[in-house]
């Protein structure tokens, strides 16, 4: 039984290769395939200059420009919104930003030239891509939802000081550059 089933094995290779022989010649072309996954989003963020301060102003004179945030309610500033990022998503495609420091309630902290921290603030957004939309702070527990246009899309606000206590408010400034970070990570 065996040697019939080796015979017939052998025979139907030496078939197989029999019938390749008879061609005279042969070519090969590239196939395969593709497909296409949707345009990502891209995010640029930086470092944004809030101005000019005096030796001897206060955090509470940073707060009358740039705004204050007290128990959920924010007092606006006197100064001009800056661009906080820039957002490109296809048109039509639902994003979250999020732009998180490592202070309270991912918070950005600003520190003075000595490295010390002196006050938090929070990214407070309220126009995107140039509209004016329901101002909202971009923490770990609030983020900022949008849609594409296929554009890119300013995100303008304020870094307002968040939930300062009297002490922090009264802090005078000193020479120097004051500084904050934080993280924007969008997700589509």
């Amino acid at each position: 039984m065996m040697k019939k089933i080796v015979l017939a094995a052998l025979a139907s290779a030496t078939a197989l290769g029999a019938s390749g022989s008879a061609y005279a010649a042969s070519t090969t072309a590239a196939g395969g395939v593709q497909f296409t996954v949707g345009t990502a989003c891209t995010l640029t963020a930086s470092v944004v200059d809030v101005g000019t301060y005096n030796v001897g102003d206060t955090v509470s004179t940073y707060a009358a420009r740039q705004g204050k945030w007290v128990a959920a309610t924010v007092t606006a500033g006197t100064d001009s919104a800056k661009t906080l990022a820039s957002v490109n998503c296809p048109s039509g495609t639902a994003w979250r930003l999020y732009m998180v420091g490592s202070g309270p309630n991912g918070g950005t902290p600003v520190k003075d030239p000595s490295s010390t921290t002196v006050f938090n603030t929070y990214a407070y957004v309220n126009k995107v891509g140039g509209t004016a939309i329901t101002p909202t702070a971009v923490t770990t527990s609030s983020v900022l939802n949008g849609t594409g246009t296929g554009q890119a899309q300013n995100v303008d606000g304020f870094y307002v000081v968040a939930d300062p206590s009297n002490t922090q408010l009264s802090s005078s400034f000193s020479a120097g550059t004051y500084t904050g970070s934080n993280t924007a990570t969008i997700y589509w």
